[in-house]
């Protein structure tokens, strides 16, 4: 995933970030991503909580593939 567009279209899946700067101490995320807009993402981490990210505080982001998903 690198362009907004990656992130619009994919939206509901699992996703793990890493990010330039670590936010409180942590530079790996993974979760559900809610959605994208104007430069911005939206993923839930496990235990619901919700973190909202600028584009360009990531580092990588590529998809979680889980048992039953087709490739």
């Amino acid at each position: 995933l690198k362009k907004e567009k990656d992130f619009v279209r994919l939206a509901g899946r699992k996703i793990k970030l890493r990010l330039f700067t670590p936010i409180q101490g942590q530079r790996q995320f993974q979760g559900k991503l809610l959605g994208c807009r104007e430069g911005k993402i939206e993923v839930e981490l496990p235990g619901g909580q919700r973190m909202t990210l600028e584009l360009d505080q990531i580092a990588s982001a590529r998809l979680v593939y889980e048992e039953g998903e087709g490739v």
